[in-house]
């Protein structure tokens, strides 16, 4: 197997983008199944935010939010400046921000009604 093509079939996203314009220069399959289409990362995430994380040189595991035209994606993100560009990998993990959203939301009417439940008892 050809190394483009390990990397373009690796199950893991794979990117690359200019520091300055955000513009996705690269990007493997998996990459293009996140990203469904978007060209650039200053038009999809908080960029500045980015950037200013980015201050380091390197982020590793960080949740960002892509705000895609269907719909919104949670990735675990890794990201390394490498001169004028960013290399990265995204793991989509959109299920487990939902299932976390999901029980903070449980947990919230729980208190709810131990709030009710001690104040009946007062």
């Amino acid at each position: 197997m050809k190394y483009e093509q390990f990397l373009d079939e690796a199950p893991i996203a794979l990117i690359r983008f200019d520091m300055k314009t955000g513009e996705i220069l690269l990007a493997n399959q998996s990459a293009e199944q996140i990203l469904r289409g978007s060209h650039n990362m200053s038009e999809i995430t908080d960029y500045d935010e980015l950037m200013s994380n980015l201050k380091d040189s390197s982020l590793e595991n960080h949740d960002v939010r892509l705000n895609l035209p269907e719909k919104t994606v949670w990735v675990s993100a890794r990201f390394k400046v490498n001169g004028p560009y960013v290399d990265g990998s995204l793991i989509d993990i959109s299920q487990n921000i939902e299932v976390r959203e999901r029980q903070l939301i449980s947990l919230k009417e729980i208190g709810k009604k131990l709030d009710r439940k001690i104040a009946s008892l007062q």
